[in-house]
């Protein structure tokens, strides 16, 4: 689980954030602001961080560009809930990548996926949403359930078959 956005530099909105704030976050937290002040920017953080995809964040370089690199370090609580672990992005990438199975971000891009694309819900969305609501654990059981009742259908099918041609 997050616990706190220790520094942020050079990455969209957040020009020099060295020090964080005092400000942890809890189980469910909400961010929420005026327009242009880094909201979305925290959301591409996150996904990054949660998919381990540097290209979210080095593609998101504060405007105008400065020379300083991009980074961002996060503490995130490890699984016993005493000690707090640094993720830290630099370079490029991200080192001391903890299990982010946890960590949901809820924006405009999780509707998009999930719910619909523009004006329409497509059959991608439809899916992509019974996975979110299943979870993995759930679309697994479910994937397992179609497989069984597929080979029953292929072993029902010769009997039937067989039954008819007497």
């Amino acid at each position: 689980m997050i616990k706190q956005i220790n520094s942020i530099n050079n990455v969209g909105a957040f020009r020099e954030f060295p020090n964080g704030g005092s400000i942890q976050f809890e189980k469910l937290t909400f961010i929420y602001g005026l327009n242009t002040k880094g909201k979305t920017t925290l959301t591409d953080i996150l996904s990054s961080l949660k998919e381990n995809e540097p290209t979210i964040i080095t593609s998101r370089k504060s405007i105008p560009t400065v020379n300083t690199n991009q980074s961002v370090r996060i503490s995130v609580r490890a699984h016993n809930f005493t000690n707090q672990l640094p993720c830290i992005f630099s370079n490029k990438s991200w080192t001391q990548l903890n299990s982010n199975d946890d960590l949901h971000i809820f924006d405009s891009d999780f509707l998009h996926r999930n719910l619909f694309t523009g004006l329409s819900i497509k059959l991608q969305n439809k899916e992509n949403f019974t996975r979110f609501v299943l979870g993995q654990q759930g679309v697994q059981l479910v994937t397992q359930v179609a497989d069984a009742k597929k080979l029953l259908r292929q072993v029902r099918f010769p009997i039937c078959c067989r039954h008819f041609k007497r």
